[in-house]
């Protein structure tokens, strides 16, 4: 697994434009706490609790649907599932959260090779059945891969084709 400073969404944590505004990126203390540190696999959960944590902040603002009609990302479903992912503890549970961040996101702020991915991937349903530390390490990695952190709103709501990374 990557550390931290290796991940896409590591760069564009601290630019303007992101998805949750002017709040300042969720602490990552709770998230990479490890419960027992004799175990592998508490540690690789903890880093994968913390990149997923990091991706949100960092999306651009429009990646997600936070306002209208068809709002799936207000300030308080973000918070409750910050909080989900914090207290994650298998990979299960933090598959739930993948999947809803999957769920929320805009597939015009996904680059085209990891939607081709990303449609191929278990249903929702499987992926949860199926659950385990690599299919939730994989899943993480495309978002992280697959958005476009660099890329812009424009004033008619369409992204701007460039700066995407």
């Amino acid at each position: 697994l990557q550390s931290l400073d290796r991940i896409n969404a590591v760069k564009h944590l601290n630019a303007p434009g992101r998805a949750r505004g002017d709040a300042k990126p969720h602490p990552l203390e709770v998230a990479l706490k490890v419960r027992d540190p004799n175990s592998s696999l508490e540690k690789q959960l903890a880093k994968l609790r913390a990149t997923l944590l990091v991706i949100e902040a960092a999306m651009p603002e429009g990646a997600v649907r936070s306002e209208g009609k068809k709002a799936s990302w207000i300030p308080s479903i973000a918070a409750q599932w910050r909080k989900n992912v914090e207290v994650a503890d298998g990979p299960s549970a933090l598959m739930r959260c993948v999947i809803c961040l999957e769920c929320a996101l805009d597939s015009e702020w996904l680059r085209e090779a990891s939607l081709k991915i990303i449609a191929n991937n278990p249903t929702h349903s499987k992926a949860l059945q199926a659950a385990n530390l690599s299919s939730v390490a994989i899943r993480i990695y495309l978002l992280d891969r697959g958005i476009k952190f660099g890329a812009k709103m424009g004033s008619d709501q369409k992204i701007f084709k460039r700066g995407y990374f």
